[in-house]
């Protein structure tokens, strides 16, 4: 049985795995990675067209997923959200949103993800613990697209003064 995770630092790990396998042309995992390059490539591609279809281009997207990160990108549009590309529980989402400037005036406290109070939870997901993993005060968030620490503290701070105060969609999904 093979693991795959896709995310914005494994694609490449994807292409190894096909070859080292071999995999016959049309297995499902084969049509698996086809489907999802095909939904990004017409994710990328009409991102101009949808993005003159909008009348407002400055927005923040708190979402407690990479939701907001994958509408940034449909619309070809600058991420201005410091949520992109990570997780929160929903517990955790909601404490987040209930005082969010309060959040985001606090440092980023990396912590060793088998200190997580989600370790129990997360611990046999495929790519548990290859990813950076902060608390924020009594919350604790999830970088699952970020390879490295130096990496979301650049995005994370960039992202929070991107913010736009006046104009903040909230989402939530399934967690």
């Amino acid at each position: 049985m093979f693991f795959v995770q896709i995310n914005h630092t494994g694609k490449g790990f994807l292409f190894l795995i096909f070859r080292e396998i071999k995999l016959r042309k049309y297995s499902s995992l084969h049509k698996l990675f086809y489907s999802l390059k095909v939904l990004e490539f017409r994710r990328k591609f009409f991102a101009k067209y949808r993005q003159k279809k909008i009348n407002k281009q400055k927005f923040t997207i708190i979402s407690n997923n990479c939701w907001g990160g994958e509408v940034y990108e449909s619309y070809n549009l600058i991420k201005q959200s410091p949520t992109v590309g990570l997780f929160l529980w929903a517990s955790d989402y909601i404490k987040f949103i209930s005082n969010l400037q309060q959040y985001l005036n606090q440092p980023l406290k990396f912590i060793d993800p088998k200190e997580s109070n989600y370790y129990e939870k997360l611990k046999l997901t495929p790519g548990y613990g290859t990813y950076p993993v902060a608390r924020l005060d009594d919350i604790e968030i999830f970088f699952m697209h970020y390879s490295s620490k130096k990496q979301v503290l650049e995005k994370w701070n960039r992202r929070i003064k991107r913010i736009k105060w006046d104009h903040i969609l909230y989402t939530r999904g399934a967690s």
